[in-house]
């Protein structure tokens, strides 16, 4: 049985608004459950860090683009995901160079992130 979120995107760029505010951090909200516009945004990207769920990403042979775009930023990347994944498969491509990875913290798991 596949895990679904019961929040909504709108819950997470509220909840990630008040985050950035409450920690003092310039964020960008960026969402896309395509991979090519991931890579593309990922070559543009500019910033401290990149906080990241590939969990629509779906198929692991295909984020090995992914992973080599976000480890040329030389910034953390740190992979969140709303539940425990590690449930349902094995260790994912992206965690194998994640900075940290976050699992089962819900919507608080972004916020965990922003602090790491």
């Amino acid at each position: 049985q596949r895990f679904q979120s019961v929040a909504q995107y709108s819950d997470y760029v509220s909840y990630l608004e008040v985050c950035f505010r409450d920690l003092g951090i310039d964020g960008e909200i960026f969402q896309s459950n395509d991979l090519d516009d991931f890579i593309a945004k990922a070559k543009s990207w500019n910033g401290l860090a990149i906080v990241m769920n590939p969990a629509f990403f779906s198929y692991e042979s295909a984020l090995a683009a992914c992973v080599e775009e976000v480890q040329k930023r030389q910034v953390p990347v740190i992979e969140v995901h709303y539940s425990n994944y590690l449930r349902r498969k094995e260790l994912g491509t992206v965690s194998k160079v994640a900075t940290a990875v976050i699992l089962g913290g819900k919507l608080d798991g972004y916020r965990r992130a922003l602090e790491v």
